[in-house]
């Protein structure tokens, strides 16, 4: 907007309303102007404590009020369909439309949690963990972003480790080639022992969150000399899991301590879930109960809640959420892996931070 103005001012004077991709894509659908508070959270353009517009905030950004949509709940109708834009879509004009709320909460949604204390993880292209609130909990060392939650009355604190799900395409296709499934690196990962063979891996998902996100030194650290032991590929992808592991464990603590949730289930959802690998490793990492969504894509769930509620076929999105929760597989911890990933967690770290040491802020 800033950059509207000063540079072409004869658009910034059109202004009409300032939507998100959702907001725009509702009025698109519907001719009417609308936008969700976790969706207007994460556009910075909300008083995430209250829920409302913050007029001292948009006065410093210098972004009109007037500019700003109405304010609609998930599962809230904003308009129905128009004829001119059905057609086009192949969607039947009268139909009603919301917003569902932003996709790491709807992420939660999707895997039925509703309750306050409830923690998860949404791992898919990115991987974030959210632990639910009934009152906001700033964080004033600025590691855990927050958001209100889309259920009235409710926040989500959350950390974010960053493109996991792209990390793990880059290394899969580097090492075994585009045409190899998923599956197929998955079981690979699996042949590798515990700990992988001493070989660590740093490929985006850090002990750190999101805001702390930057380019960085990384790549995948093993044993050298060659001529005592050669990492294979099976270690490096096993690495890959034990490194998020490691990270989610890290930013699980820092949850812990700007919510006093200390939850000893910890959930798990999204495309990168499928890995049955990554959910044992995680749950000997976390030494807690992990439960692992047999649904994969928990986000377009969660947002097919605010549509159920929008369509009249729930009372509320609560009661829609919990009542399409997954089914799940439970992953318990074994002990004595456990304790080894414990020592070894404590290496990653530290290596981790050496690793950085020296990093200039413009490298």
């Amino acid at each position: 907007l800033r950059w509207l103005e000063n540079n072409r001012p004869d658009l910034y004077d059109r202004l009409g309303c300032l939507l998100t991709i959702a907001g725009w894509l509702a009025f698109r659908l519907t001719g009417e102007t609308a936008c969700e508070p976790s969706l207007a959270a994460g556009a910075g353009l909300l008083n995430a404590r209250t829920g409302a517009r913050d007029p001292a905030l948009l006065k410093r950004t210098g972004v009109p009020q007037s500019v700003l949509p109405p304010l609609r709940r998930a599962g809230e109708v904003v308009g129905e369909v128009q004829p001119y834009q059905g057609e086009g879509w192949g969607i039947r004009p009268g139909t009603p439309v919301t917003l569902g709320g932003a996709d790491t909460p709807c992420g939660l949604l999707g895997m039925g949690l509703v309750g306050v204390g409830d923690t998860g993880i949404v791992t898919g292209w990115s991987c974030t963990m959210q632990t639910i609130t009934s009152s906001p909990c700033h964080d004033n060392e600025s590691r855990a972003w927050l958001s209100p939650f889309p259920l009235r009355g409710s926040w989500v604190s959350e950390t974010n480790l960053g493109d996991v799900g792209n990390a793990h395409r880059w290394l899969k296709d580097l090492l075994l080639g585009q045409n190899v499934s998923f599956e197929e690196a998955d079981d690979l990962a699996a042949s590798a022992p515990l700990g992988s063979n001493g070989s660590f891996s740093y490929l985006g998902a850090g002990p750190m969150s999101a805001p702390e996100a930057g380019l960085k030194r990384g790549g995948i650290v093993f044993p050298t000399p060659l001529q005592y032991q050669k990492p294979s590929v099976a270690d490096a992808l096993r690495s890959f899991w034990e490194s998020l592991a490691y990270g989610l464990k890290s930013n699980l603590d820092t949850l812990k301590g700007v919510t006093g949730h200390d939850g000893e289930v910890v959930y798990l959802g999204g495309g990168m879930a499928r890995s049955r690998v990554f959910a044992s490793i995680l749950a000997n990492v976390l030494h807690g109960e992990v439960r692992r969504s047999c649904i994969a894509q928990v986000s377009a769930r969660g947002a097919s809640a605010a549509a159920a509620v929008a369509a009249g076929l729930r009372p509320d999105l609560e009661t829609a959420a919990r009542a399409q929760a997954p089914a799940w597989e439970r992953v318990e911890p074994d002990y004595a892996d456990a304790l080894e990933y414990q020592e070894l967690y404590g290496q990653w770290k530290a290596l981790y931070y050496r690793l950085q040491e020296g990093q200039s802020d413009d490298t």
